[in-house]
Protein backbone atom coordinates (compact mmCIF):
# COMPACT_ATOMS: atom_id res chain seq x y z
CA UNK A 1 0.00 0.00 0.00
CA UNK A 2 1.59 3.34 -0.99
CA UNK A 3 2.30 5.74 1.82
CA UNK A 4 0.94 9.26 1.64
CA UNK A 5 3.49 12.00 1.91
CA UNK A 6 3.64 13.43 5.38
CA UNK A 7 4.74 16.89 4.22
CA UNK A 8 1.19 18.13 4.66
CA UNK A 9 -1.12 17.67 7.59
CA UNK A 10 -4.20 15.53 7.20
CA UNK A 11 -6.98 17.42 8.99
CA UNK A 12 -9.20 14.42 9.80
CA UNK A 13 -8.08 12.56 12.94
CA UNK A 14 -9.92 9.40 11.87
CA UNK A 15 -8.14 9.40 8.52
CA UNK A 16 -4.77 9.91 10.24
CA UNK A 17 -5.52 6.99 12.58
CA UNK A 18 -6.54 4.72 9.72
CA UNK A 19 -3.46 5.70 7.74
CA UNK A 20 -1.24 4.93 10.73
CA UNK A 21 -2.83 1.47 11.14
CA UNK A 22 -3.35 0.75 7.45
CA UNK A 23 -1.25 -2.41 7.20
CA UNK A 24 -3.12 -5.67 6.74
CA UNK A 25 -1.83 -7.12 10.02
CA UNK A 26 -1.41 -3.96 12.12
CA UNK A 27 -4.52 -4.11 14.31
CA UNK A 28 -4.31 -7.88 14.73
CA UNK A 29 -0.68 -7.61 15.85
CA UNK A 30 -1.70 -4.95 18.36
CA UNK A 31 -4.57 -7.17 19.55
CA UNK A 32 -2.19 -10.09 20.10
CA UNK A 33 0.28 -7.88 21.98
CA UNK A 34 -2.35 -6.42 24.35
CA UNK A 35 -1.90 -9.18 26.94
CA UNK A 36 1.86 -9.73 26.86
CA UNK A 37 5.07 -9.22 24.90
CA UNK A 38 5.69 -11.84 22.23
CA UNK A 39 8.62 -13.04 20.18
CA UNK A 40 8.51 -12.92 16.37
CA UNK A 41 7.63 -16.59 15.90
CA UNK A 42 4.99 -16.40 18.62
CA UNK A 43 3.32 -13.48 16.80
CA UNK A 44 3.56 -15.37 13.52
CA UNK A 45 1.96 -18.46 15.08
CA UNK A 46 -0.81 -16.43 16.76
CA UNK A 47 -1.67 -14.72 13.46
CA UNK A 48 -1.56 -17.99 11.53
CA UNK A 49 -3.90 -19.60 14.08
CA UNK A 50 -6.30 -16.63 13.95
CA UNK A 51 -6.50 -16.55 10.16
CA UNK A 52 -6.13 -20.24 9.39
CA UNK A 53 -3.25 -19.55 7.02
CA UNK A 54 0.43 -18.80 7.39
CA UNK A 55 1.59 -15.21 7.37
CA UNK A 56 4.85 -14.74 5.49
CA UNK A 57 7.79 -13.65 7.63
CA UNK A 58 8.47 -10.72 5.26
CA UNK A 59 4.91 -9.40 5.72
CA UNK A 60 5.15 -9.67 9.49
CA UNK A 61 8.56 -8.01 9.51
CA UNK A 62 7.23 -5.13 7.40
CA UNK A 63 4.25 -4.63 9.72
CA UNK A 64 6.36 -4.75 12.87
CA UNK A 65 8.84 -2.25 11.43
CA UNK A 66 6.03 0.13 10.48
CA UNK A 67 4.42 -0.18 13.93
CA UNK A 68 7.80 0.41 15.55
CA UNK A 69 8.39 3.48 13.36
CA UNK A 70 4.97 4.82 14.40
CA UNK A 71 5.85 4.37 18.07
CA UNK A 72 3.14 1.75 18.64
CA UNK A 73 5.42 -1.26 19.18
CA UNK A 74 8.88 -1.56 20.69
CA UNK A 75 11.46 -4.16 19.80
CA UNK A 76 13.66 -5.37 22.64
CA UNK A 77 16.80 -7.38 21.90
CA UNK A 78 18.26 -9.55 24.65
CA UNK A 79 21.83 -10.28 23.60
CA UNK A 80 22.54 -12.11 26.84
CA UNK A 81 20.57 -15.16 25.77
CA UNK A 82 21.80 -17.82 23.37
CA UNK A 83 20.42 -17.51 20.81
CA UNK A 84 19.69 -13.78 21.01
CA UNK A 85 15.98 -13.19 21.65
CA UNK A 86 13.87 -10.36 20.29
CA UNK A 87 10.61 -9.46 21.97
CA UNK A 88 7.90 -7.09 20.75
CA UNK A 89 5.52 -5.22 23.01
CA UNK A 90 3.10 -2.32 22.85
CA UNK A 91 4.18 1.15 23.89
CA UNK A 92 1.82 3.43 25.82
CA UNK A 93 0.63 4.69 22.43
CA UNK A 94 -0.09 1.09 21.40
CA UNK A 95 -1.80 0.22 24.69
CA UNK A 96 -4.10 3.20 24.13
CA UNK A 97 -5.66 1.21 21.25
CA UNK A 98 -7.20 -1.27 23.72
CA UNK A 99 -10.60 0.42 23.89
CA UNK A 100 -10.86 0.68 20.10
CA UNK A 101 -9.74 -2.94 19.64
CA UNK A 102 -12.21 -4.14 22.29
CA UNK A 103 -15.01 -2.24 20.50
CA UNK A 104 -14.10 -3.84 17.17
CA UNK A 105 -14.03 -7.26 18.82
CA UNK A 106 -17.52 -6.71 20.29
CA UNK A 107 -18.79 -5.52 16.92
CA UNK A 108 -17.31 -8.66 15.30
CA UNK A 109 -18.95 -10.91 17.88
CA UNK A 110 -22.34 -9.31 17.24
CA UNK A 111 -22.31 -8.76 13.49
CA UNK A 112 -20.05 -11.36 11.89
CA UNK A 113 -20.11 -15.11 11.77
Amino acid sequence: MPELKQDHEIPCAFTRAMQTLSGRWDLVICYKLLDKPLRFNEIKEELSTSFGKTIHAASLTQSLKRLEKEGIVTREVNAETIPVTVTYQLTEKGKALKEAIDSLKKWGEQWTE
